[in-house]
Order: C-alpha cells, then structure tokens, then sequence
C-alpha cells in the first residue's frame, strides 16, 4: 500500500494544520483522522489496535491482536506498519506498545473523549480473558506483567488472590526484575502482606502432597520451595522465608546424597538467612557445617 501524493496546495494545507495544533496529542489525533480518511478500509482495524494497545500494560504481541480483534493478519500488518511509520506505535520482536505518553492522551482524545468505568472495564476485561486462557499450566513472563495488573485495575480481589499465590507466577516476577509489583499486589490485597507470604507455604504444601513419594517430582518441589525461600529472603521476609528453605534441605537430604552439591549449596542458603537474622549464631541449628 502506498502513500497517495500531495499537491502543492494539499501540502500548504497541511502544513497550516499541523502549526496551528499547539499539544503534540492534538496532532497525534491529526495524524490518525488523515491516515483514516487516505486508508478507510484501516479504520476498524486502527480502533482495536490502538484502543487495546492503550489498555494494555506492556503492549499486546501481534498473534495476541489478531486474536482480540478479529483484523485479517495481512490488514493488521499494514495497519501497524502505518501506525509504525508515523511513530505512533512501535514494533519490537513482534511486540506492539504506543511509543510515548503523547499518543496515550491522543487514543484517548480520539477513541474514550470521556471514559467511565464501564468503557475500562470492558477492554480490561477483554484483555485478562487472553491473559487467563494462556496462562495455563503455566504462567510465561508475559501474563506474569500483564494478568495480575490487569486485575488489580478491576479490583478483582479474589482472582488477583488466587493468581498471586500461584508459585510459577512468583518465580516469573522476581526473575524479570518485577519484585516491586508483587509487593504492591500483597499491599493491595493486604496491608499486613505477611498472611499472604504465609500462603506460599500452604501451597507448596499441597503440591508435595501431590507428588505421592515420587522422588523426582519432590525434588521439583523442592526447587520451588528453595526459589520462593530466596525471593522472600531478598525481599526481607525473613521468619516467612525460613521454612520454606528448611524443607528444600529436608527434601534434598531425603532423595538425594546428604553430602553432595546440591543439599550444601541448600544449607548454604539456609545459613544466608540465618546469617541475616538475630539467630545467625545457631545457624541450622541441627546441621553442623563448621567443625
């Protein structure tokens, strides 16, 4: 698809318009009116691309737009490829995000002029049912940044409760460097945080029942307990910390060599928490590591 050239005159034009629009948002909501107007077999496609993109966190992937909106593959690439050009959006490994705060306000003052509750609740909404359906079994990094927000904004208590708990949702947060997110999930779910930490325990709990003496299950759990102890460590929740890294030695010393690598490197941890506590002098109190 080709631009369509500008006479001289249509040019002037343009150019009188695009000085007269003082805000950059105002000539963002410009840009789209004329690319709507040269391309209108692009309009429905512009208004779901950008409307979902804008109640997004992070942006959406393209396979994850072509499934909300229903646009043919071949009009959603041409759509964003215009949108790319004009630097309203930006196109990462497939990744699609507005590209400055600016057009935020624009899809706003062109799409939601004055959006209630109902208008954010509504995309929001589409949104987690995506997020929801490819979280299963596993949560990936991508609904690990975008589901839990997502329910925090709707105020959904429960499902944000329950997907917090989930330990694979812990592991992908922390590693991607979103701490600071979970902390601010537990705060608004739970001023005190700490009934919430204690839920990490209840869950990993239930999944070692789970694993019926299976050795290699267990020690899969076991990692998961030795993972959520360090996070919680990190994070400073020490007294909540230190039963899930005792059972990540327990369990190590039960299926695996009680002298090789892996039951150290779990005292190790233990006694890195233990040096970290008031009660660093009894470090593992029933393991002895210095003679």
């Amino acid at each position: 698809m080709s631009c369509p050239s500008m006479s001289s005159d249509e040019l002037n034009q343009t150019i009188n318009i695009i000085c007269e629009r003082q805000e950059l948002s105002d000539l963002v909501v410009h840009i789209l009116e004329e690319l709507e107007s040269h391309y209108p077999e692009l309009g429905s496609a512009l208004f779901y691309i950008l409307q979902i993109v804008h109640w997004s966190r992070n942006g959406l992937l393209l396979s994850e737009l072509e499934e909300l909106t229903s646009v043919p593959l071949s009009t959603l690439l041409i759509a964003v490829h215009e949108l790319e050009r004009r630097q309203i959006v930006k196109d990462v490994c497939g990744l699609v995000y507005l590209s400055h705060e600016q057009m935020q306000d624009a899809v706003q003052m062109k799409y939601c002029v004055q959006p209630d509750i109902n208008h954010v609740f509504e995309w929001s909404k589409i949104l987690v049912g995506l997020f929801v359906d490819t979280s299963r079994p596993y949560f990936g990094c991508r609904c690990a940044e975008e589901l839990p927000w997502l329910l925090k904004r709707l105020e959904l208590r429960n499902e944000l409760t329950e997907v917090i708990l989930d330990i694979n949702l812990l592991v992908q947060l922390y590693a991607s460097g979103n701490s600071s997110d979970l902390v601010s999930y537990w705060l608004f779910l739970d001023p005190s945080k700490k009934d919430i930490v204690r839920q990490y325990e209840v869950t990993l709990r239930k999944m070692e029942d789970e694993c019926n003496d299976d050795q290699s299950a267990l020690l899969q759990v076991a990692s998961l307990y030795n993972f959520a102890g360090q996070i919680l460590r990190e994070l400073g929740f020490l007294e909540e910390a230190l039963p899930l890294l005792q059972r990540n030695l327990e369990l190590g010393e039960a299926c695996l060599d009680p002298d090789g690598p892996e039951v150290a490197t779990a005292m190790y941890e233990l006694a890195l928490l233990y040096s970290l506590s008031d009660r660093g002098r009894y470090v593992l109190k029933q393991h002895t590591l210095w003679q």
